[in-house]
């Protein structure tokens, strides 16, 4: 335990103590379940044999968790944090292309499922659709009355992908211009060579915005599958609001100083404020 305890993160990062935290707690886990299985006496020995699968499903636990342990010690900070960028990115990539080959016409058309196979399947079809025309005219004349606007879509569907395809792009210049630059430190690395304590901040501020772009890229696409124009578009906007403070935060290098990702930054930001929401 002492090892996370004198894991500081304000001197080594609360990205490096979280994942401290995650494996001591899988290594306790595993000894409690070993210790568990501990004969009381002589005589309870002969019961370990149909415990067999037991005690080395725990033992493999500590086994794994103490050789992930010593890999992070050897990749340092840096490592740790382009392993969690790619798993982030990753996630934000696949929610991107599943939104692209989603159809909003064809999520409403399979509530009915198919009508070639039926009986009579065309006769209930053209029925269905006078009953939704005479619906959806009522509806729109109702909306209408009361100054509302029925929200296409496709459209909300094409505003959210701008906004998420931006949001995708963020993740490898960052990875290349500010993950990969920052001061590295190791199990081998003095105490006099940390980085300052501000810097360690901004890094994990920047590891912490990135997981939320992920999070909330989830919660974009769960609203547009629900067909919630409305939330999607009040998340997009946080999500652009966060999103700029982000590049904002990390526009210079680690030293203060202007560098490529200053000069794309700018023009990313103008990019993102361009796309609105009617």
């Amino acid at each position: 335990m002492s090892v996370w305890e004198i894991c500081d993160g304000r001197r080594y990062s609360n990205t490096l103590r979280s994942e401290l935290q995650i494996q001591l707690r899988d290594v306790v886990s595993g000894l409690l379940g070993l210790v568990n299985h501990i004969p009381s006496d002589e005589l309870a020995i002969t019961g370990l044999e149909g415990k067999r699968e037991e005690i080395l499903a725990a033992t493999g636990q500590i086994w794994q968790t103490c050789d992930r342990m010593n890999k992070i010690a050897q990749m340092g900070i840096v490592g740790l944090a382009l392993e969690k960028v790619d798993a982030y990115h990753a996630l934000v990539k696949d929610a991107v292309e599943e939104l692209e080959a989603w159809d909003p016409d064809e999520e409403e058309g399979s509530l009915f499922g198919s009508s070639d196979s039926d009986s009579g399947g065309e006769a209930v079809e053209n029925l269905n659709n006078v009953v939704n025309e005479e619906h959806e005219d009522k509806e729109s004349e109702l909306l209408a009355l009361d100054g509302l606007q029925i929200k296409d879509m496709h459209a909300v569907k094409d505003q959210a992908l701008k906004v998420l395809k931006l949001i995708r792009m963020l993740y490898p210049a960052l990875r290349k211009r500010r993950i990969s630059t920052f001061p590295s430190f190791d199990r081998t690395s003095d105490l006099d060579v940390l980085p300052p304590e501000d810097k360690i901040g901004v890094l994990d501020q920047l590891l912490h915005y990135l997981k939320d772009f992920s999070d909330e890229t989830d919660e974009v696409a769960g609203a547009l599958y629900g067909g919630e124009a409305s939330e999607v578009e009040r998340r997009l906007e946080g999500l652009k609001q966060m999103a700029e403070g982000c590049v904002c935060e990390v526009k210079n290098g680690w030293k203060g100083e202007e560098d490529e990702f200053s000069a794309w930054s700018a023009k990313w930001v103008e990019r993102l404020k361009e796309i609105g929401f009617s």
